[in-house]
């Protein structure tokens, strides 16, 4: 995945496939993003120690408090739609407000609905003077007709301050005019989180 970011700066990029049953590419882009939500450097201030009590909202609407220590898990199994990488067919322009998807499309063989599998997040790598990680989840499409996608996001499990966790939207992408996944493809997405030095 490709794409240069002036140095210092933190971005990301989204790369898009859909192979059909046969595994024949019918679409692929590799994109700079529309980026993080304001819940990511929330989060991200906690872990790196700031003292004072820092809100965030997860996705069901709740104003809660980060906790240090603290973790933001991208990693997910197949099946889980809660977390990890998400889809959905919302049009609205990404806001660091934006806490939720606006449409997530759940996980299944139904109406609607794409086959979540697992999420992997890979090991940091060092290329030159760009540091990155990627985070790839695959859709099957298993619903009987063609399914069009239009936003991306990120859910991260956090720990909360009495205990237990919760899930937060950490980053969202709007694909202007959508991918079509057809009935029995799979759509790969693989976002590219990069630093350049």
């Amino acid at each position: 995945m490709s794409g240069r970011l002036p140095k210092g700066v933190e971005g990301t990029f989204v790369e898009l496939i859909v192979k059909d049953r046969n595994g024949k590419v019918l679409y692929h882009e590799v994109k700079k993003s529309d980026s993080f939500v304001a819940n990511y450097y929330r989060i991200i201030a906690k872990l790196m120690g700031c003292a004072t009590g820092v809100l965030f909202e997860d996705v069901n609407g709740d104003m809660l408090e980060v906790v240090s220590p603290n973790k933001m898990d991208l990693s997910a199994l197949a099946g889980d739609d809660s977390k990890g990488i998400v889809v959905g067919t919302g049009t609205t322009s990404p806001s660091p407000h934006d806490a939720h998807l606006v449409s997530k499309i759940a996980n299944g063989t139904g109406s609607g609905q794409l086959s979540y599998q697992a999420c992997d997040v890979s090991p940091p790598a060092i290329e030159g003077s760009d540091t990155y990680f990627e985070v790839t989840r695959d859709f099957k499409n298993e619903s009987g007709a063609n399914i069009t996608v239009y936003e991306i996001g990120e859910i991260a499990e956090v720990n909360l301050s009495g205990g237990g966790t919760t899930k937060a939207l950490i980053f969202r992408h709007v694909e202007s005019g959508g991918i079509t996944v057809p009935n029995g493809a799979t759509l790969t997405v693989k976002i590219k989180h990069k630093i350049t030095t």
